[in-house]
C-alpha cells in the first residue's frame, strides 16, 4: 500500500484546480492520497466534491502547526499505518507538467527521496515532496520528527526542527537518500555558496524536463527578484502547453490583488536588483542566457534612468 499525505490551505477556504490536478495525478501513480484540508471552515461542496472525485479522502483540521502539523494530523489517525510507502507533499507548487512515474521509478532505490536537495542552513531535502519507504518513515529518527507539538511552535521553530532537523536525521539514521535535482547539479558558483535551486533554476528544471513542478511563491512573491520570473507564463503556455489562466486566476485570488483586466496574466513583483546580485545571477543561474538579459537591463536602468 502506497500512501499520500497531501498538506491542502487556502486563505479563503477554497480548493483550487491545481491541487485537483495534483492529487488526481498522485492517484493516477497508485498513491492513496488524503487531503488535509486545514481552515476555520470546509470549503464549498463543489471544490469538495471535485477533490473527492479524484478518489483521494479528506480531512477537515484547523489552520496550526503548518504542514508539518498537517501531516503529524494525518499520521496521528492512523492514515500511513502499514504503508509501504508514505509519500509527504502539499499545494505550494503548480504542476506535475510531466507524467510523475517516471520519476517514482527512477528514485525506488532509495529509501528516502526528495525533488530537491538544499545546502541552504544544512543539508535537507526541502519538505515540499518528500518520498519514504514504509520501514523509513517509521524509523525512529524519522519518527521523532513527528511527534512534535507544531500546532504551538513557530513558524520558524517548525523550520528548524523539522524541516532542516529532518535533515540532520537522516544522516544520522544511514538511509539512503536522494533527490531528484541535487546540489551538485548546480553551477559552480551556486555550489560555492548555497542558493534555493527551485528558484534561481527554475525554468532550467522546466525546460530540461528534470522537475514537472514550479512553486507558487516565485510567481507570488519572488523573493529572490530574479528578472526572468516574469517568464512564467509564456514558458509554461508556449513550452509545455499549459493552460495558465487558472494559475493567474489563482494567484490574485490567493494574494487578494484585483486583476486590471478581465483574464490579466498574473505579474510576479521584481523589485529594483542592484547590479551586483544580477552578476552573481549569470554565474549562479542555469538559466544563464535569461539572467544575462536581466544584468544588461539593469545596466541599461542605472545609466539612463538611475543618473536621470
Amino acid at each position: 500500500m502506497k500512501v499520500c499525505l497531501f498538506a491542502q490551505y487556502h486563505p479563503t477556504g477554497r480548493i483550487r484546480s491545481h491541487v485537483v490536478h495534483y492529487v488526481k495525478a498522485l492517484q493516477e501513480c497508485g498513491y492513496q492520497t488524503v487531503v488535509a484540508i486545514s481552515g476555520d471552515r470546509w470549503p464549498p461542496y463543489d471544490d469538495r466534491r471535485a477533490l473527492a472525485d479524484t478518489g483521494a479522502k479528506l480531512v477537515f483540521r484547523p489552520n496550526r502547526g503548518l504542514d508539518f502539523g498537517a501531516w503529524r494530523h494525518l499520521v496521528q489517525d492512523g492514515h500511513a499505518d502499514g504503508a509501504d510507502a508514505v509519500l509527504l507533499a502539499n499545494d505550494s507548487v503548480f504542476g506535475p507538467f510531466r507524467p510523475l512515474q517516471p520519476i517514482i521509478e527512477r528514485m525506488r532505490r532509495f529509501d528516502v527521496w526528495g525533488m530537491m536537495e538544499s545546502e541552504q542552513h544544512t543539508w535537507h531535502l526541502q519538505s515540499w515532496f518528500l518520498h519514504f519507504t514504509g520501514d523509513a518513515f517509521r524509523h525512529p529518527e524519522v519518527a521523532r520528527i513527528f511527534d512534535q507539538p507544531f500546532a504551538s511552535l513557530s513558524k520558524e521553530e517548525i523550520i528548524e526542527g523539522a524541516e532542516l532537523e529532518l535533515g540532520r536525521a537522516l544522516r544520522r539514521s544511514g538511509l539512503r537518500c536522494g533527490a531528484v535535482v541535487r546540489t551538485k547539479d548546480a553551477t559552480w558558483a551556486a555550489r560555492r555558496r548555497p542558493i534555493n535551486l527551485m528558484h534561481i533554476d527554475w525554468h532550467h528544471n522546466l525546460t530540461t524536463g528534470r522537475l514537472p513542478f514550479i512553486k507558487a511563491d516565485l510567481i507570488r512573491t519572488n523573493l529572490m527578484n530574479l528578472p526572468w520570473a516574469r517568464e512564467w507564463e509564456r514558458v509554461l503556455r508556449d513550452k509545455l502547453g499549459v493552460d495558465t489562466g487558472p494559475i493567474s486566476d489563482y494567484m490574485y485570488e490567493y494574494t487578494g490583488k484585483v486583476p486590471p483586466e478581465p483574464g490579466a496574466s498574473y505579474v510576479p513583483p521584481v523589485r529594483r536588483v542592484p547590479l551586483g546580485f544580477l552578476a552573481a545571477y549569470v554565474a549562479m543561474s542555469h538559466d544563464r542566457r535569461l539572467a544575462w538579459r536581466g544584468f544588461l537591463n539593469g545596466l541599461k536602468r542605472e545609466m539612463f534612468v538611475g543618473n536621470a
